[in-house]
């Protein structure tokens, strides 16, 4: 640590090798190294940038308790979240059970699932057999994924009145289409031509109309999400 700053952290203890199968940790790494050893410990990029220190710089880690230890900072980690970027802090398993006084033991246990959204069932298999307390992902997680509800229904509302207006869009050009030739169709008509025939003209009109709209709605849409993704 540099100079006295100091930020409240969670200290997480893992075993590197098996925490990487449950969260990809190493590829989210941003600096350093993923290396978990004794001795060394991982933080977030956002915490290293509160506290001013970088891969390679000391790291003390004190409790409530009174216990501390010195960490060498291998690498900061940056998992998309500038709150856990903040407060996780990652250490060997027996260095956080020396400074939780949990000599043998674990506060928590992490699982992966093949369905991701079957862990809510799972998590309840699990709580039976074992008699613990097992949450999911979803219950952790219930406030989001009722937002990405909300935000399903808006899109699909949003995509509905968007169909609706570029038909509405649509008709309108064939009927002015339509009004603008009258005389043309009176013509056809005159001549023997069948109305289906001449109706198939117009609605070849609008589906030629609608392929190239969407051709290069699609054209504007990938361009403005590379371009708003860099």
């Amino acid at each position: 640590m540099r100079g006295t700053a100091s930020k409240a952290v969670v200290l997480m203890g893992v075993e590197a090798e098996r925490y990487a199968r449950i969260v990809k940790l190493d590829e989210k790494m941003a600096a350093g190294e993923y290396r978990i050893a004794p001795g060394a410990a991982l933080i977030g990029v956002n915490l290293a940038e509160d506290l001013g220190v970088a891969v390679g710089d000391k790291l003390r880690v004190a409790t409530a308790e009174g216990r501390d230890e010195t960490f060498t900072i291998a690498g900061l980690f940056d998992i998309g979240t500038r709150d856990l970027n903040r407060r996780w802090v990652f250490v060997p398993l027996s260095a956080a059970r020396n400074l939780l006084d949990l000599p043998g033991g674990v506060s928590s246990i992490d699982v992966t699932v093949q369905e991701i959204f079957s862990a809510e069932r799972i998590a309840r298999d699990i709580a039976a057999r074992t008699g613990l307390l097992a949450e999911s992902w979803m219950e952790t997680n219930s406030q989001l994924l009722a937002a990405l509800q909300n935000q399903t229904m808006t899109n699909r509302m949003i995509r509905f009145f968007v169909v609706v207006i570029v038909a509405l869009g649509i008709a309108s050009v064939l009927v002015v289409s339509v009004v603008q030739k009258q005389k043309e169709i009176g013509i056809l008509r005159a001549m023997g031509t069948p109305r289906g025939k001449i109706m198939a003209v117009f609605l070849i009109q609008g589906g030629v109309v609608g392929a190239i709209g969407s051709v290069l709605g699609a054209l504007l849409g990938g361009w403005l999400l590379f371009a708003l993704s860099n």
